[in-house]
Parts: C-alpha cells; structure tokens; sequence
C-alpha cells in the first residue's frame, strides 16, 4: 500500500524523569518505520536529561512540550487533542513497542472495522531490556477486567479515534491506574474489543515504576475505588466489600487462567507476581 492508505497512527509519550529509558522508548517508535506515523511527546518539566534526549529527535517529532501540568493523565490528554491519527496510543516513557508493531496492529483494524480498540500481547522487561517473561492476551471480558483478574496490557492496547472521542478524555484526578479505569469506561461506552495473538510491546519492570514502587498502597486504594464505581450496586460495610472483591476476583482470575490456557497455550501463573517481588 501506499504511505497515505496506511491509517494514520498517532502515538503519545507522556515523559518525566525517565532519561534513563526515554531514548529507547522514542526509537522503539521511530524505528517501526511506519509510513503514516505522529508521535507526539508531552513531558511534565523534566529536570534530568529527557528534554536534551527529546531535542535530539525533535525533527522526526510531531510535536513536543516540556511544561509543568497535573500528572500523567493531563499530560496523555493534552497529546490526544493535538494528534489527528486515526488510530491512537499512549506509550510511557519507560516502555517500548516490539519491531512491526504498528504495521500489525494497523493491518488488524483494516481487516477488523468493527473493532474500536485492539489488545496484543505483551513482553515484559527489566531495567536493562532484558525479556523477563511475555503474556500472551485474552480477549476483553468486562467482569474480568473489573475485579482485577486480567487487566487490559495498556502498553499493548491501541484504539480507534472514534473510541476516545465515545469515551472521553482520561481522568486527571487519577495518578494511578488511569488506564484501569479508562478501558472499563471504554467498555461501557460500547466500545467493542478484538484481540491480536502477536506481541505489541514491551513493559519495563523496575524499582523505581509506580507499579512497582507504590503497588502495595496508593494503587491499590485507588483500584478498590475505581472498580466500586463501576459495580451494579453499593456495598457500604468495607469488610463485607473486601470479601466480595477478593472472592469474585479469584472466581474470575480461574477463569482468566483457563482461557489463557485453552486458547494461547499459557497455563503459567502468577508469572507476574514472582517476578514483582523480586525487584
């Protein structure tokens, strides 16, 4: 095909403080070569070195600002109202797309016109880009994602415009789990979810990852918030809340297991969690 028959894909990097990784993000997208590509990144006023990385790439940008704003969420929105790409993504700063990815992904919305938001496998990586272990993907399952036993791989997960403009812009009140909470929205705004057996990108795992870093405390507290909001009714006794949680996410993380396990040939567990507590 043609440059201009390729749907345009417009990527956003929000960036702070991840000079380390930053570079390797940015030519992780460069170098798809891509014959319709935008990237756009947004950093927060980074006082390390990511302003110099960016400036290096600055002519194969679209566009970019460095700028004080209201997190990671402010700064994913602010890239969206500028980019005008058909399809979109957001890919952190310490995160990287595998080689191909946005032709495959790209091929798949041709082929799949029905589908607003696709979901690909994902490799997770360490601190110095070495393959720690890939999960593959199950297709969307809206209770399973809710009760926190398959979340949707954000790295890997790319939509059509026409899903963020039926879902909205992420929630800047949220600086943990934003994405948790937008694929739920994205689902209940009618948004229909296909999957792509193929690796999409690479999450990085490392000390210093608010996943890693703070799981134990601010995102959980702000998971159980989230996931109460979009339940079908209140519970208002915490200790009754807690035990419908932690039961309905075991019922639904078997299920998750099971899937994985007839339909990808993954029947790992709990690959996630070892390798967690071991950073």
């Amino acid at each position: 095909m043609e440059s201009n028959e390729w749907p345009k894909v417009s990527i956003v990097t929000p960036s702070y403080n991840q000079g380390q990784f930053l570079e390797e993000t940015i030519l992780s997208v460069l170098n798809q070569n891509y014959p319709n590509l935008e990237y756009i990144i947004i950093d927060g006023g980074s006082t390390d070195n990511s302003v110099e990385i960016i400036k290096k790439y600055a002519d194969r940008l679209e566009y970019w600002v460095s700028e004080p704003d209201r997190g990671q969420s402010d700064a994913i929105n602010k890239g969206f109202h500028r980019a005008s790409g058909e399809i979109l993504h957001w890919l952190n700063s310490d995160d990287v797309l595998v080689p191909g990815a946005l032709q495959n992904v790209a091929e798949y919305f041709l082929k799949h016109p029905e589908i607003g938001c696709v979901i690909g496998d994902i490799e997770m990586i360490d601190e110095n880009s070495n393959l720690l272990f890939q999960r593959k993907a199950i297709p969307f399952h809206f209770r399973t994602a809710l009760y926190g036993a398959c979340s949707v791989p954000q790295p890997s997960t790319l939509f059509r415009r026409e899903a963020w403009l039926k879902t909205g812009d992420l929630d800047v009140s949220l600086q943990y789990q934003m994405d948790f909470e937008y694929f739920l929205r994205m689902a209940k705004a009618g948004v229909k979810f296909g999957l792509l057996r193929k690796p999409v990108a690479r999450f990085r795992l490392h000390a210093s990852s608010k996943t890693i870093s703070e799981y134990d405390n601010l995102v959980w507290s702000t998971n159980r918030s989230i996931q109460s909001s979009f339940l079908p009714f209140r519970v208002k006794e915490d200790g009754l809340l807690g035990f419908y949680m932690k039961f309905m996410k075991w019922i639904y993380r078997t299920r998750a297991f099971i899937v994985r396990a007839i339909t990808r040939g993954d029947a790992i567990p709990f690959r996630g969690a070892i390798v967690r507590r071991s950073i």
